[in-house]
């Protein structure tokens, strides 16, 4: 357990610190990192992280609900098989007489010579290997519906990756060279020969040393990518991509009186910019500049030799303000920016403590989660009153961690799930005999808020809004099923499915209901399936899952013919899938009401572990295909003699999950990205089901739709 909280300063006053609060650890994992000496790591929403070590390897941890029940880590790991180690940089040493520049520079101009390897590399006898400086993801999906990742490495080389979504490896993207395009395009021609000293070959050389780069958050009309790159002179690039990022089809420059740019943050129009020297600047991206971007302030303007470490901005919308968190070693200065030109600035400065700050992220638009070298973990408040801004820090425990240094935090999309990453310390890490152990990288997922994650994820069940965007919630689900298993009552009996009403219209909101339990189930179904000590109850959770699937359908097909009965004529589409429908529902209830008698009239009912409940449930599904049969049949009225049941043997046995038609066998496909149902890959067809303007959606899960492409 952490110790008492260290002494912080805010304004010149002491902190007061209320209740320590404690970090609730729900799942641990190691990744191995062949070396940590100067790690980094990048984070654009919290779901999707990057690590990069000492060396060259890429490794990425992409947030997942769909993990096995016996491994529920909520993060898949992916790599980069081969390393990152061009030197685009060494093609503007050639006619440029590097002896003589050596022989004529000064003490501090030959030091700098010496110790940069980009200045000589093609003179060094051994060039040390590069090294990997920074490796973000776009936040856009490449025009294939792959993932898009850049790295860079300590000679400016820029390499694009890509893989789909959930996979495990990250391959090169062929086509465009950023950093040689930069080189040889955009930069204009330069006669080496008037090349003299070693100011003129520095600057030579800066301008097309690419230091730092990010991503502009998605904005573009048509799909595109935005990367805004850093220089060694303190100039930024931005290069407007095409959607498949083959081609760079827009640039834009804007030269700062900046130095070697090493830290760059983008926030909805904002761009975070520090340089090695320690000035910091705040731009915005304004379409209006011919550069693209705009100074808005000098945030830092004291060269104080300590590059920006770890920076953070957030929206504050009831205040209409943005909140920008600077780490300077162990101090955090905040801005808050208004959102209206004219109103005041204010600003407010924190000791943490600890020698330097190694994690910093957000746990809502008014406080955010610090970590310290000392492996002290604090929640720092802000408080905002009479134009004033306030901070007060407040410890956060953590369990067993004295012999670890936190070198990472990040906070997931819906800030529920805190992901801290550990290494030994170094008097641990002497002490370990296995070498391959000091290379890991531990992790510990876990939470310090005490919501209710239920609660939270119904609120996430919108018409037209996938639950994709709630991996982390759906993530938080699975971890608290897995360490509470001795105690699922609570969550069995969250919805519970004899509970619910179908004697009136079926509505969206029970569609949603049901889909919630889909996934408490699906979880549930999955722990008893994995754990030996409940898989006694593996067929009883096999038969309540097929109960809860027959309600999900029968809800949607209600849905769906409810609204084609509102419409005066039907497409030809819509007959067929209104017949199909009614064809389903009839193979629904014919299966029901056999398992509900066969298990009512059966002795061995009465010997199951949870006989009452089996009993209510058999009860229920015949009750259920009562109602079902009065439901359909009143539909069915409605939509008038048109719409003609399909015989139960002509039924295909694959079909569509929204139309109930059959899927025509090709090897284009469209799915649920949550739980792989197909569906037609029309979806145009399929929207003739829905009230215009509608999002497609699985009925099952609420997920989103993916389309594979066999040309693709």
């Amino acid at each position: 357990m952490t110790k008492d909280t260290e002494s912080s300063v805010t304004d010149g006053s002491q902190n007061d610190t209320s209740d320590t609060l404690r970090f609730r650890q729900l799942i641990k994992g190691d990744i191995k990192q062949d070396s940590l000496r100067e790690f980094v790591s990048y984070t654009a929403d919290g779901d999707r992280i990057t690590l990069v070590g000492a060396k060259s390897d890429v490794i990425t941890l992409e947030m997942t609900s769909k993990a096995s029940c016996h491994v529920p880590f909520p993060f898949i790991v992916a790599c980069l098989d081969s390393p990152v180690n061009e030197r685009p940089l060494d093609v503007l040493h050639a006619g440029v007489n590097l002896v003589d520049i050596y022989e004529n520079c000064h003490v501090l101009e030959a030091q700098q010579l010496s110790l940069e390897p980009v200045y000589m590399t093609i003179c060094s006898t051994e060039v040390p290997e590069s090294r990997l400086v920074a490796s973000k993801w776009s936040p856009q999906i490449l025009s294939n519906g792959q993932m898009l990742l850049a790295a860079l490495n300590t000679y400016g080389a820029i390499t694009l990756l890509c893989k789909p979504a959930e996979h495990t490896h990250w391959s090169r993207l062929d086509g465009l060279n950023v950093s040689t395009t930069l080189r040889d395009t955009l930069l204009p021609v330069r006669n080496v020969s008037k090349i003299q000293n070693f100011k003129q070959f520095k600057a030579f050389i800066d301008r097309a040393w690419i230091t730092m780069f990010t991503w502009r958050p998605a904005n573009e009309p048509n799909g595109g990518h935005v990367l805004v790159l850093g220089t060694a002179n303190g100039s930024l690039w931005s290069l407007t991509l095409s959607s498949d990022a083959r081609t760079l089809l827009q640039h834009r420059v804007l030269n700062t009186s900046l130095n070697r740019i090493c830290y760059m943050l983008a926030f909805e129009d904002l761009l975070l910019v520090g340089d090695v020297s320690g000035v910091v600047h705040l731009y915005r991206f304004n379409n209006d500049e011919e550069s693209g971007l705009s100074l808005i302030r000098v945030v830092w303007e004291k060269a104080d030799r300590m590059g920006l470490q770890k920076a953070i901005i957030s929206r504050f919308t009831e205040r209409e303000c943005y909140y920008i968190s600077l780490c300077k070693a162990a101090n955090l200065l905040i801005w808050c920016i208004p959102w209206q030109e004219g109103n005041e600035w204010l600003h407010t400065r924190i000791y943490v403590g600890g020698m330097k700050i190694t994690g910093l992220c957000t746990l809502d638009s008014t406080s955010f989660a610090v970590a310290t070298s000392t492996s002290k973990l604090y929640r720092i408040n802000l408080s905002q009153e009479d134009k004033k801004l306030t901070a007060s820090m407040q410890p956060v425990a953590i369990d067993d961690c004295e012999d670890y240094q936190i070198i990472g935090l990040f906070s997931s999309r819906q800030r529920n799930l805190l992901t801290v990453l550990f290494h030994p310390n170094k008097e641990y890490a002497g002490n370990i005999y296995a070498t391959s152990l000091r290379n890991q990288l531990k992790l510990r997922v876990g939470k310090i808020h005490n919501g209710n994650i239920l609660t939270k994820l119904a609120d996430t069940f919108q018409p037209n809004t996938p639950i994709n965007q709630s991996t982390d919630l759906l993530a938080e689900l699975r971890l608290e099923l897995f360490a509470t298993s001795k105690n699922l009552q609570k969550y069995i009996n969250f919805h519970r499915l004899t509970a619910f009403q179908f004697d009136k219209e079926a509505t969206e909101s029970q569609q949603h209901q049901l889909q919630l339990k889909y996934h408490i189930m699906a979880t549930i179904f999955h722990l008893r399936a994995n754990l030996l000590w409940l898989t006694l109850q593996t067929e009883e959770s096999h038969k309540e899952m097929q109960l809860l699937l027959a309600m999900l359908a029968m809800t949607h097909m209600r849905l769906r013919l409810k609204y084609l009965c509102s419409l005066k004529e039907l497409s030809p589409f819509q007959k067929e899938a209104a017949q199909c429908m009614f064809a389903e529902a009839q193979r629904l209830k014919k299966l029901l009401l056999e398992d509900s008698r066969k298990g009512l009239d059966s002795p061995e009912t009465e010997n199951l572990p949870n006989s009452k409940g089996t009993h209510d449930r058999h009860c229920f599904q015949e009750a259920f295909v009562q109602q079902m049969k009065i439901n359909f049949d009143d539909l069915h009225a409605q939509l008038g003699k048109d719409v003609i049941e399909i015989p139960e043997e002509e039924q295909p046995k694959r079909r569509c999950c929204v139309s109930y038609l059959q899927l025509p066998f090709s090897l284009d496909r469209r799915y649920c990205s949550q739980c792989s149902r197909p569906v037609l890959v029309d979806q145009e067809k399929l929207l003739q089901l829905y009230e215009p303007g509608s999002t497609l959606l699985c009925p099952c899960c609420h997920g989103s739709y993916a389309l594979d492409l066999a040309t693709a």
